[in-house]
């Protein structure tokens, strides 16, 4: 696929500049929360970025961020999940402060990808692990921390906070202890740009099986992770910022395979396909 003709790239500064960027885009705020989220959005499988403002295990008495952790999900519910340590060990503790302009440091705490659904709770289901609104299964077929492709899924409960915070509670193992504990995080939606409030998911189409990739846009943030063997993962995050720069805020892996991340950000057809570096991506959504 041609690369589109308005955009330019920077290869000093990592950065790509789309030219055709309108004054209200502008304008508007890069991380912008003027607009309001509705309620029926929180829970459902639009698409949505959301970031993790804190998270806490067994009776730890207060929550605590001591990472930068934003997930992606698309319409159809293609999700990818990205968790990296920030830099000096910051360890947030007030909840409504973001974590998009924190320093990071070069460790991956972990990144997975796959597929969520999410249904709502009645009366007829059993008794939830907290006061829920809906439950929510993700399927993980893209693991970081694991040398082999995963076909496992986790269960939570999720509930919608007076602020519209997304409270999530399950069990799962401590990754301090390596004991499975209850745990509780919260999760803060993230409004797109004005400009750029669609989705693009690419999957990757390889003979191999062993090779595994997905790609979620959502808005002005994307996310990858491409598993090639199990010594060799490759994760990105990208955002548009206001002024037109798509920025790499993080790439990890040895490999010099590139992720199709910029190319979300042109015009895309679904059936359409990319080749990148003997891999071929394919448009699902």
């Amino acid at each position: 696929m041609q690369q589109h003709p308005a955009i330019a790239c920077d290869n000093n500064r990592k950065t790509l500049f789309i030219s055709t960027i309108s004054k209200r885009q502008q304008m508007a705020s890069e991380h912008s929360t003027h607009n309001p989220i509705p309620w029926d959005h929180a829970l459902s499988i639009t698409p949505s970025v959301t970031e993790r403002r804190g998270a806490r295990f067994g009776q730890a008495e207060n929550m605590t961020e001591p990472l930068s952790v934003l997930a992606l999900y698309s319409t159809s519910g293609y999700y990818v999940d990205i968790r990296v340590a920030k830099a000096d060990d910051q360890n947030t503790l007030d909840l409504t402060k973001s974590n998009f302009d924190t320093p990071l440091s070069n460790d991956l705490e972990w990144a997975f990808a796959g597929k969520v659904e999410i249904r709502l709770l009645d009366q007829q289901d059993t008794k939830p692990i907290s006061r829920a609104h809906a439950r929510a299964r993700w399927t993980r077929i893209i693991d970081s921390q694991l040398k082999y492709l995963p076909d496992e899924a986790d269960e939570a409960d999720l509930t919608v906070q007076p602020d519209r915070s997304i409270l999530e509670a399950g069990v799962f193992p401590n990754p301090t202890t390596g004991e499975e504990e209850p745990f509780e995080e919260i999760w803060q939606l993230v409004p797109p740009l004005p400009s750029i409030d669609n989705c693009i998911v690419l999957k990757t189409d390889h003979q191999d099986p062993q090779i595994r990739g997905l790609v979620v846009r959502v808005g002005q943030w994307c996310q990858g992770i491409l598993y090639l063997s199990k010594d060799d993962k490759v994760v990105e995050r990208w955002h548009l910022e206001v002024t037109g720069n798509l920025v790499r805020d993080v790439r990890f892996g040895e490999s010099t395979v590139s992720l199709p991340c910029t190319n979300s950000f042109t015009h895309l057809e679904v059936g359409g396909s990319i080749e990148l570096d003997g891999i071929n991506w394919v448009v699902v959504e």
